[in-house]
């Protein structure tokens, strides 16, 4: 019986050996596929990555849409998008206090919501000879907006990095607010001296510090009035894309619109292809 399976075997192997090697135009895209592909670490690590926070982001939706169809026990939290967790069960919204007597909340980050379609760090540059390559975090919003945020130096995220990573690092530090500096603030609130002797960068209870505009987009497009020309070459990971808008000022004189260019450049040129891809679908 045993010699018996062993020639099946054989048999099948050769038969399936003979079938391959019959399809030569299969073989051939597939064997070259296979050898393009990257096999850097970096670029496994990165895959890896992106697959870990897709699947995350898709159980915080489900999570979530769960949540929704079932009667919150605090509506108030509900409706602000405040979450409520304990030191007992982070997984669980609850409003019940923690060790030291107070309700621990936490905010979702805006980078999971339904109206961001893609959020990714890669590097811009003008169209200015003179320019050089920016870190920017590109968002996609579910209205046809590409928006770029320019990362200040002394962040230390790459091409390719976490868009959580670029987002977090970009908010502004926020002063916690406590009871004493509550009622301090109220107490000097109370005289016009007082107030008028508040520096002009005075921060409110559980506002920043001090002004900040890095989360302002340095550049939003409008995908629907914008091309894309990209030249697929070897290592390419640029791409051009172009704006029209309405002319405005003293060139509206000359033309009823006018143009800018910029240059996007992503880690690598298949994170090109995807990126240019979801540009294209929210035109």
């Amino acid at each position: 019986r045993w010699f018996r399976l062993r020639e099946l075997l054989i048999v099948f192997l050769k038969q399936q050996e003979r079938t391959w090697l019959g399809l030569p135009s299969v073989v051939s895209p597939v064997l070259k596929d296979l050898v393009n592909r990257p096999m850097d670490r970096v670029s496994i690590e990165d895959d890896v990555q992106t697959s870990i926070r897709l699947r995350a982001q898709g159980i915080q939706k489900d999570e979530q849409e769960k949540k929704k169809s079932k009667p919150s026990e605090n509506e108030t939290n509900k409706k602000s998008g405040l979450i409520t967790t304990t030191t007992s069960d982070a997984n669980k919204t609850d409003t019940t206090p923690s060790n030291d007597g107070k309700s621990k909340f936490e905010l979702s980050s805006p980078l999971t919501s339904d109206l961001i379609y893609k959020a990714k760090i890669i590097e811009k540059k003008s169209s200015n000879m003179m320019s050089m390559w920016k870190r920017t975090l590109a968002i996609v919003t579910a209205d046809s907006f590409l928006h770029l945020f320019e990362i200040p130096s002394t962040i230390k995220v790459q091409s390719g990095s976490a868009p959580e990573a670029a987002f977090h690092a970009l908010m502004p530090q926020l002063k916690i607010p406590t009871e004493e500096s509550v009622e301090l603030q109220q107490q000097q609130a109370k005289t016009m001296a007082a107030a008028v002797a508040m520096p002009l960068n005075y921060a409110l209870p559980g506002s920043a510090t001090k002004p900040d505009d890095h989360l302002m987009p340095t550049e939003s497009i409008a995908l629907p009035n914008a091309c894309i020309y990209y030249k697929d070459g070897v290592g390419n990971s640029a791409f051009e894309i172009t704006e029209t808008f309405v002319a405005k000022g003293a060139t509206k004189v000359f033309s009823k619109t006018t143009t800018r260019k910029m240059y996007l450049r992503t880690l690598n040129k298949e994170h090109t292809k995807d990126l240019i891809s979801i540009l294209q679908a929210n035109k």
